[in-house]
């Protein structure tokens, strides 16, 4: 009877379980079209950041702000990594967020746009807590 639970369990799909990040310490290198795509070092200073993810939900808050992940909607591609998408008429935004087992997040974030200019970012920072999931 055990084997055949045990059995039955792993056949079963994965329930998802909530997860929440805290993020901060962002640094890398970074390429602007404005600076002719050569790449340099880069950061966010004083960013800290929650990813939310939820079973088919995730979401990132910026601590200290109202802005929810700068309008951007984020889709769960894993139980740790998340991607965000944007588009209007004039720029398009994707960026991924995924958390590694060694408490590290790594950061990928890609603007093509007509009015601001296009660029592009790898950043890896460190997790410095957990935190509520938010809906």
């Amino acid at each position: 009877m055990r084997s055949l639970i045990l059995g039955i369990a792993m056949m079963s799909p994965l329930a998802a379980s909530a997860q929440c990040w805290v993020v901060s310490n962002l640094h890398g290198y970074g390429a602007m079209e404005l600076d002719k795509y050569e790449f340099s070092t880069d950061r966010i200073t004083n960013g800290v950041f929650q990813i939310a993810i939820d079973g088919d939900k995730a979401n990132l808050f910026n601590v200290g702000s109202s802005l929810v992940g700068s309008g951007l909607m984020y889709i769960p591609l894993a139980d740790n990594t998340m991607t965000g998408i944007y588009k209007d008429l004039e720029k398009t935004t994707i960026e991924t967020w995924s958390i590694t087992q060694d408490n590290k997040v790594m950061y990928t974030k890609v603007i093509n746009s007509s009015t601001i200019g296009s660029s592009t970012k790898a950043f890896v920072g460190d997790i410095v807590g957990t935190c509520t999931t938010k809906p």
